[in-house]
């Protein structure tokens, strides 16, 4: 043969790449940082579980992520699907979101609007495709917000729901979960943060909810003040910026 062949087989590649350690906490963080980097204030997770009468009671069916950034438009809005790709070449965060989805559900549904814009659409489904099947990204259409996911974003933003769901072996402790956002983000949605070796206020503050909770911020050394535990003592800091004593929640 002399043509030329892609190096990739798409769908055996996309089969394997299923077969990764991504947790449900790890694989929404990367939505939720694409969110963050849109400048979004306001970004909300919910969670649609199977029914609770079954054995699979507390596996999530559905997990939709809404936020009021910047929205995406034209190409930038279906490439946003495509493996490994980024507009922030400088800022890697968030380009494993598509990779991080596929390692939990099949398909990921993405609608977006810029300020001045219409909503579009897109997607990408890998299930039930055979072994020579090629799955592909879909034409960006207009199409208008599911209403029971509407409420998650502004007048504009962007709306990433994962259905399909297939590789949450576990129950899902809600509680859990939120605690752990809540440290991960608490530079973010915290009323502090560390600069120059002293802590000072957040101008910026975003909002994180899932299900209609807000999260609140956990430093887990008490170096900020934690929204979970506010009646907690604070680490204070040296001249500088050293831990002069800890006070550990447990």
């Amino acid at each position: 043969m002399t043509d030329n062949i892609s190096p990739v087989a798409v769908n055996a590649a996309l089969q394997s790449m299923r077969n990764t350690d991504f947790d449900i906490q790890t694989a929404m963080c990367e939505v939720i940082d694409n969110s963050l980097q849109a400048d979004s204030k306001n970004i909300k997770v919910h969670v649609t579980y199977s029914d609770r009468t079954s054995r699979k009671r507390n596996r999530p069916e559905q997990i939709a992520f809404g936020d009021d950034g910047h929205g995406m438009e034209g190409e930038v809005l279906q490439y946003c699907l495509r493996l490994g790709y980024s507009k922030r070449y400088d800022d890697r965060k968030g380009i494993w979101m598509t990779f991080a989805a596929i390692s939990l559900c099949q398909k990921i549904e993405v609608h977006s609007r810029p300020k001045r814009g219409n909503w579009n659409y897109t997607y990408l489904d890998i299930g039930g495709l055979n072994k020579d099947d090629e799955p592909s990204i879909s034409p960006i259409v207009q199409k208008d917000l599911p209403d029971e996911y509407a409420h998650l974003v502004g007048d504009f933003g962007t709306l990433v729901i994962w259905s399909k769901i297939d590789r949450v072996d576990s129950p899902v402790n809600e509680g859990e979960l939120i605690h752990h956002m809540g440290r991960i983000y608490r530079k973010f949605i915290g009323d502090e943060i560390i600069h120059d070796k002293k802590v000072v206020k957040i101008d910026d503050v975003r909002n994180l909810y899932i299900n209609s909770e807000i999260v609140k911020s956990f430093d887990p050394l008490f170096v900020t003040k934690s929204q979970q535990y506010p009646n907690d003592e604070i680490t204070t800091l040296d001249d500088d910026g050293a831990m002069l004593c800890a006070v550990y929640h447990l």
